[in-house]
């Protein structure tokens, strides 16, 4: 992830500035763990877990333009099936 030093290279001050966001919201899970063997019922690999993480993914990675003053609105498109 960006520092803020680099975005303030990058974008240089965004204080007072408002920024829309238009995308999609999700999480990123992350596993680590370590593989002993692959599944003899299809080509997986069967994983000990020994730590998992979840963190803000999509337009919701847009939180390092905070660190340089940025003020953010999310619009996130929905749709609807019946």
């Amino acid at each position: 992830m960006l520092g803020k030093k680099e975005i303030k290279k990058y974008f240089g001050d965004a204080t007072g500035l408002n920024v829309l966001i238009v995308g999609d919201v999700m999480i990123d899970s992350y596993i680590w763990g370590t593989v002993d063997r692959i599944s003899p019922e299809a080509p997986v690999p069967i994983v000990t877990v020994n730590r998992r993480a979840s963190l803000l993914g999509g337009a919701l990675w847009s939180e390092p333009g905070r660190e340089v003053g940025a003020s953010f609105v999310l619009e996130v498109p929905v749709e609807w099936r019946a």
